[in-house]
């Protein structure tokens, strides 16, 4: 009888032989014989490291048939979780692959609201609905995931109803679904200090210092095996941690989508520009999700084929290779093509004169033919510590509106100047742009920033944009005066009082 060995310690198969032939029969016989100690013919030993290779052999390929297929699922998951925006659908689409590609016998998705002690949606994968239903926060904190959603650790266990953190119900419910081998995974969110909790135990003070952010657990996500099935392994665990992240990812662009639908539904009454820019927003943040979602695919999927193919098969060149696709996927992570309008987490405390300045260069570099003729003067009147808070990329779309308005005005004038000033004018920052043009007529002035203007120029869809830009970072677009010798439009920002 052989053993089938994947490595050391990994039987997964036997290979038993009889009915020899009576020549080899006869030379097993001979070698007893000959010898006091039991000693195989070489031509048996030869059988035997056959039988060893093979099953070498089969192991590699039963092996790499498994990963083949768990990356099958992970690309069905990543597939399902960029083109769904809806978190019940995100939850039922990992669950219904999770027991699959862990080989689990359930699967169940928790998101909590800590504050209100809620469980604000379930998600179960061979779960009754009565205990779905039946499930609540308290008895959720009795058990080990209620230790997950207090650390923020994940954890791997043989048994859960041998486990101390399982009390109470927990462990009733343990044993009445008979569970065995589990594992427990936090779902977490990126979030402001401001708005962190007693969930982000697990973050030191030095990684608050340096990233200014926390991690916030919304949730957990737990695979489990019944009694008497093989505990999972690191590599289960490794791709459940890897689940959950992807699923929080989702979960935290599926709420944002969520919440730009209920402003387009507020504000559907309102200006076409409010609603045009609303959808701007809308288009950002799927931007966001589809990009975010795709480059932690990339990232995972890298180091599944690091762990998967035999170091010997990885020669310097693939791996620089692999190291260079993963560090390209990370700043692309890092830096999306356009910010969510007017969100938090990506707006920055900025010096107005350094913004200004740098949209001043973007645009002169961008169209060195309209700007040539014209003399750009910026005229400080505060310190360039004042800021603002808002995204650098947003205030440039702002500014290129209105510096491109200024040119257009002054087209047939033979002094082309624009003038830019900042000064603090009570709770706010102005920023003014002064041309020299020929002024707006009057008809238009009271429609300016408020809604589209048929005229000549083009329907005034510039301006409103702006002013709506800035509106969503708590400023506004006004027309400070206006004749025939220029007109002066004046941006408003809040400012940060800590540094006026």
């Amino acid at each position: 009888v052989m053993p089938l060995l994947k490595d050391q310690d990994n039987v997964f198969g036997l290979v038993a032989i009889h009915n020899f032939k009576d020549s080899i029969k006869d030379s097993i016989k001979d070698s007893i014989k000959d010898s006091k100690d039991y000693h195989l013919s070489d031509e048996f030993q030869n059988l035997l490291s056959f039988l060893k290779r093979s099953g070498e052999a089969i192991g590699t390929v039963i092996e790499r048939h498994k990963q083949a297929k768990r990356l099958q699922i992970l690309q069905g998951i990543s597939s399902d979780l960029v083109s769904k925006l809806d978190t019940k659908e995100i939850l039922n689409t990992i669950g219904q692959h999770i027991s699959e590609l862990l080989e689990a016998d359930s699967s169940l998705f928790l998101i909590v609201d800590k504050q209100k002690r809620l469980i604000t949606k379930k998600c179960g994968h061979n779960y009754d609905d009565a205990f779905l239903k039946q499930l609540e926060f308290d008895e959720l904190m009795e058990g080990g995931s209620g230790k997950v959603l207090e650390t923020g650790e994940p954890c791997i266990h043989k048994n859960a109803q041998t486990v101390n953190a399982n009390k109470s119900k927990a462990l009733k419910h343990a044993k009445e679904h008979n569970t065995g081998p589990i594992i427990v995974a936090p779902l977490l969110a990126k979030t402001h200090i401001g708005e962190t909790d007693s969930l982000s135990k697990s973050h030191n003070n030095n990684d608050i210092q340096e990233k200014e952010i926390k991690q916030k657990v919304i949730g957990t996500l737990t695979a489990c095996r019944k009694i008497g099935k093989p505990p999972f392994t690191n590599e289960d665990y490794n791709l459940a941690c890897m689940l959950a992240i992807q699923a929080a990812v989702a979960i935290e662009n599926a709420k944002l989508y969520e919440r730009v639908n209920e402003e387009l539904v507020n504000t559907k009454e309102l200006v076409q520009a409010r609603t045009a820019v609303a959808w701007m927003g809308m288009t950002s943040n799927v931007w966001e999700h589809v990009t975010k979602n795709k480059v932690a695919n990339i990232k995972d999927e890298i180091e599944l084929i690091n762990r998967t193919l035999p170091k010997n098969h990885i020669n310097s060149t693939l791996r620089d290779g692999l190291a260079n696709i993963k560090n390209l996927a990370q700043e692309i992570r890092d830096r999306p093509i356009t910010a969510p309008l007017g969100s938090v987490d990506v707006a920055g405390s900025m010096s107005i004169n350094n913004l200004i300045r740098d949209a001043i260069d973007y645009n002169k570099l961008k169209d060195k033919h309209k700007y040539k003729p014209v003399d750009v003067r910026f005229k400080r009147y505060i310190h360039d510590s004042a800021t603002v808070r808002i995204h650098s990329e947003w205030f440039q779309e702002i500014f290129s509106i209105l510096l491109d308005n200024a040119i257009e005005a002054m087209h047939s004038c033979d002094k082309k100047q624009i003038v830019l000033c900042t000064k603090k004018s009570e709770d706010v920052i102005e920023i003014t742009i002064q041309d020299f043009g020929c002024g707006i007529p009057q008809p238009i002035q009271s429609k300016l920033c408020k809604k589209p203007i048929e005229s000549e120029k083009g329907l005034g869809m510039g301006l409103l944009l702006a002013n709506t830009i800035a509106q969503s970072y708590g400023g506004s677009i006004e027309i400070g005066n206006t004749c025939e010798f220029g007109t002066k439009m004046i941006l408003k920002l809040p400012y940060e009082t800590k540094s006026i």
